[in-house]
């Protein structure tokens, strides 16, 4: 589902389209469109969720949680937007704990809510990205991928062959989701960027997180470095004196 350029009056349109999911709470996670994520289910409600929806067609609502540390959620804790996914596969452990693998598909809104039992169940409605390929979006998606190199070349928490696909990516939506969903920030920001309609708008705050990123981690390593310097110095004047005493 990859939206290169959409109309306001189409994304209204298309928004106006509902159906009702399964809804899956995450703490400390958002899931965005367009990408693929491991997760691991334990809870007892949402292990019945996913089992159920595995039958059905497979299609659920990820939704973060406000507050991770809500043992027992329920819809006044969920943000509003949240990602309609599939779950493409699913392993079971002995203790009953779920490790499935979903992909995002399209943004969601919650209208409202069927159920609260046995797990939460709403009405939903598709709000496509809002994108337009003008120069603005190009100079936009530069300065990302740029960022992005450069924090490839200082981040020891990015695997080589994720980096490879998100540098080949050449739709800005997907270039977008899947820098964001590779690049360390706080939970609210990731949210933050789902819930922008305009790409552009994502791609301008993303630019600011990978910026911070980047000059922490270069500042990091200056400090390493720096530290290294001192500790071999060191090293160097305690050898020098330890000839001459020998000497």
């Amino acid at each position: 589902m990859q939206v290169s350029e959409i109309q306001q009056d189409h994304v209204e349109e298309v928004s106006a389209a509902t159906r009702e999911l399964p809804v899956l709470p995450l703490k400390n996670t958002v899931i965005f469109p367009l990408t693929v994520f491991p997760l691991v289910v334990q809870k007892p409600r949402s292990v019945r969720l996913v089992d159920d929806a595995v039958l059905a067609d497979r299609t659920v609502a990820l939704v973060a949680l406000k507050d991770p540390d809500i043992e027992e959620p329920g819809p006044g804790d969920l943000y509003e937007k949240g990602t309609m996914a599939t779950i493409h596969r699913l392993a079971r452990s002995p203790d009953g704990t779920l490790h499935i693998i979903v992909q995002g598909l399209e943004r969601i809104k919650i209208i409202d809510f069927g159920q609260s039992e046995p797990y939460m169940r709403a009405r939903v409605a598709m709000i496509p990205d809002v994108a337009f390929n003008d120069v603005e979006m190009e100079a936009l998606v530069r300065s990302v991928t740029e960022l992005f190199r450069r924090l490839v070349g200082l981040a020891a928490y990015l695997p080589e062959d994720a980096v490879s696909n998100v540098l080949s990516t050449e739709d800005p939506r997907q270039l977008t989701y899947m820098i964001a969903a590779s690049t360390r920030m706080e939970m609210s920001t990731r949210q933050q960027i789902l819930e922008l309609d305009q790409v552009s708008d994502k791609l301008r705050l993303l630019i600011k997180v990978l910026t911070r990123e980047v000059e922490v981690l270069e500042l990091g390593k200056k400090i390493q470095t720096d530290a290294q310097s001192g500790i071999e110095k060191v090293q160097r004047e305690y050898f020098l004196r330890e000839q001459m005493k020998a000497i």
